[in-house]
């Protein structure tokens, strides 16, 4: 079959082509006029393009582990500091960005190890600069806490932030618990609203 096309069909073809190309050059329709000067007439039409951006937040961590020693339960223990990254990119009806700390049990924050058991309403935690409040809020669990709100315009929609977060026990005497190093995870959440 393709020889047959090869000696009788593809001659034909190829003059037929020809013969279209050269009708349309002599009747001057398709290759001599420059669009410019053609009679092709349009009007202007709008046209609108939207594109929904999806919102993506991100934390440089989203478990902090905490280990701190304590000397005297009658008095607070150092601070101990946490660095964190934030990055965010919401959509335009954003208007703010949250991040909270927050204990998996409000009960026990953080432990010994031996039974002794420190509450999230004696750990205190805040943005460097700012003054540090217990673990007492109920979202998104018992024994979070805020730690920061963003507000976010037009100008910061896709942005970062740097945060050195401090966390502190408060005094434990109270508690009737010991001297000891005191271990637990403080999870963190960025939430946009």
């Amino acid at each position: 079959m393709s020889s047959l096309f090869e000696k009788r069909l593809k001659p034909r073809l190829c003059a037929l082509v020809l013969l279209i190309i050269s009708m349309a050059m002599a009747t001057n329709r398709c290759f001599a006029q420059p669009l410019s000067s053609s009679n092709v007439r349009s009007r202007a039409v709008s046209v609108s393009l939207s594109a929904k951006l999806r919102s993506e937040v991100r934390l440089s961590s989203s478990e902090v582990q905490i280990e701190t020693a304590v000397i005297d339960p009658s008095r607070p223990s150092k601070i101990v500091r946490v660095n964190v990254k934030s990055s965010w990119v919401v959509a335009a009806g954003t208007s703010k960005l949250a991040l909270t700390g927050f204990f998996t049990s409000a009960e026990e924050a953080l432990t010994d190890g031996s039974g002794h058991r420190i509450p999230a309403t004696h750990v205190l935690g805040g943005v460097d600069g700012e003054r540090m409040r217990p673990f007492t809020e109920q979202t998104p669990t018992n024994g979070s806490l805020t730690l920061f709100q963003q507000r976010i315009s037009a100008s910061n929609v896709a942005s970062t932030r740097e945060d050195a977060i401090n966390l502190q026990l408060a005094p434990i005497a109270d508690l009737g618990l010991p001297a000891a190093k005191y271990y637990g995870t403080l999870n963190l959440r960025l939430i946009s609203y």
